[in-house]
């Protein structure tokens, strides 16, 4: 794995699992029985930990370290 993907928290992976299949942070947050906003505080620290400006270069990376 990754060493990025190993600063990860457990919630941040499974934030990260829900956006690789396309759901927004209301639906996350419904899944996960989290606010929204709390969500996107997950998904920050994910774009900041791996580097990624975005949530699609995030799921890129994640897509990336299952090849190595």
């Amino acid at each position: 794995m990754n060493t990025r993907l190993k600063r990860l928290t457990k919630k941040e992976h499974e934030v990260l699992h829900w956006l690789k299949r396309g759901h927004s942070n209301k639906e996350i947050g419904e899944k996960l029985k989290r606010s929204p906003c709390t969500i996107k505080n997950h998904i920050s620290s994910i774009l900041q930990k791996l580097e990624a400006k975005d949530r699609r270069q995030a799921i890129i990376k994640l897509m990336d370290s299952a090849r190595d």
